[in-house]
């Protein structure tokens, strides 16, 4: 739901890019940038440590895949422009703006943070999916796997 105040401010909504973006262009103003103040993932790969243990092989081309996937976005900036406006039905100016938005998002190496990770806990526990944030970052994170992929991949990691 997205209510217009009169100050130009939105209410009771929570934009992501483009919207975001094309919303600002109709004089909107950003009141908050949550993005620009946690260490949070943007997205990941979720898997049972069955399939981890029992077919490695499959995951760890998996993580090659989406990072291949990151670094061609990142190198092809045209093409990925054209991908932005064609999925979020917008136009260029926002575009460029979701692209640089995202430019710093994908240019990880693929690796789970421990500070993305707990931010995730915290959220979920605020929200009451969970009832503590007292996990241990190796119960639910592996990086074993992402660590080998962005080594391959000429990444430098310690």
């Amino acid at each position: 739901m997205i209510q217009a105040l009169e100050s130009g401010y939105l209410s009771a909504a929570m934009l992501q890019p483009p919207q975001l973006f094309y919303a600002m262009s109709k004089g909107f103003k950003e009141m908050l940038n949550v993005a620009s103040m946690i260490e949070m993932p943007v997205g990941g790969l979720t898997t049972l440590v069955k399939t981890i243990q029992n077919r490695p092989q499959e995951v760890r081309a998996v993580i090659k895949s989406v990072q291949q996937a990151k670094q061609r976005m990142l190198k092809a900036k045209e093409e990925t422009l054209g991908l932005i406006m064609k999925v979020g039905k917008t136009d260029r100016e926002a575009a460029l703006k979701t692209y640089d938005m995202l430019r710093d998002a994908l240019a990880g190496d693929g690796r789970p943070t421990r500070a993305g990770i707990e931010n995730i806990l915290n959220a979920l526990v605020l929200r009451g999916r969970l009832p503590t944030a007292n996990v241990p970052f190796d119960e639910i994170a592996d990086t074993r796997l992402a660590t080998e992929v962005a080594k391959e991949l000429g990444y430098k990691v310690q």
